[in-house]
């Protein structure tokens, strides 16, 4: 607001100086130049005071030329006073966009809130899936710098002036990557009244608290004890476990999970679905998604794929 009056003060004072010095130019100059109106003269005056000076129309008098001296220095104080207050304005305004103090007006955009060894896995796992995805971190540990696409909110997740910084309300994706179970249920919450309609995603240390997770809002929770389920898989079933970091990873790994609508395969069998896929795709069909029964982890042949199904498949990393 400060600055706003500064730069209205300004322009006042510029317009002034345009005015008068056409007034008085228009005054002594007209005699000298008949066909001279008071619009060339303000013409004269801006042209003068912003040094740009065409010749075009030029002073004969002495009292012109005076004119024209005071008009010249007092354009150059007033333009470079308003270009000096206008950078200064965007410079503030690209700092604190850096330093994660500004405010950022987005709308369906991802909010991660927390900052752990976690998030800039999930970070760099949208973003290989998602190239244009715009993500914004609300912690006050985050670095300045996360990547390109990724804006800065330093501040608490639970304090309500950092989540609205965050534009939290208009996210479409609100992923909580603490990894302090207590605080991962309080951020939920907060998140959850911020926003009634974001898909909301915790991270869980215990599996004791998924259902209070739940409860405080999450409509997803993921384990990290998952690692360590993989790690001991390692020792009895070494295959399978490199399998699942193959296919949870899009950055590393020879293989891919996706999920797609399923409407070509409309009113056929998730046997003949998962034949053709293969043979014509190269895919492996491994689950649908039912709006009315839920995931359904490799259905029975004779299952019908119906309207509005998602199905899951696995693909090469190539495709």
């Amino acid at each position: 607001m400060k600055r706003l009056k500064i730069i209205a003060a300004v322009l006042a004072t510029l317009t002034a100086i345009l005015v008068v010095s056409a007034a008085i130019f228009y005054t002594f100059e007209r005699a000298a130049n008949p066909g001279m109106s008071f619009l060339d003269a303000l013409y004269w005056a801006f042209i003068t005071a912003t040094t740009i000076g065409y010749g075009d129309i030029t002073p004969t008098t002495i009292p012109g030329r005076i004119v024209a001296v005071v008009a010249a220095i007092a354009g150059i104080a007033a333009f470079t006073a308003l270009i000096g207050v206008v950078a200064d304005a965007l410079v503030d305004s690209a700092t604190r966009r850096v330093l994660g103090v500004s405010s950022i007006r987005k709308r369906g955009h991802i909010v991660v809130l927390g900052w752990s060894p976690l998030a800039p896995i999930l970070i760099r796992e949208i973003k290989a899936n998602i190239r244009d995805a715009d993500i914004v971190v609300v912690d006050e540990k985050v670095p300045l710098t996360v990547g390109d696409g990724v804006q800065v909110v330093r501040g608490d997740p639970l304090d309500r002036e950092a989540l609205e910084k965050a534009s939290i309300s208009q996210a479409r994706y609100i992923v909580v990557a603490e990894i302090d179970d207590s605080r991962a249920v309080l951020e939920v919450l907060h998140a959850r009244r911020a926003n009634k309609q974001a898909k909301i995603v915790a991270m869980v240390v215990d599996s004791e608290n998924v259902d209070i997770l739940r409860q405080a809002g999450a409509d997803h929770v993921v384990p990290v004890t998952i690692a360590a389920m993989l790690a001991a898989s390692f020792i009895f079933e070494p295959s399978v476990p490199q399998v699942l970091i193959d296919l949870a990873s899009s950055v590393i790994g020879l293989a891919d999970v996706v999920e797609e609508d399923a409407s070509q395969y409309v009113g056929k069998q998730f046997g003949d679905v998962l034949l053709e896929a293969k043979r014509r795709q190269n895919k492996i069909p491994i689950a649908v998604y039912s709006a009315e029964k839920g995931l359904l982890v490799n259905p029975p042949w004779d299952y019908v794929v119906s309207e509005g199904d998602r199905l899951i498949s696995i693909i090469s990393g190539n495709q």
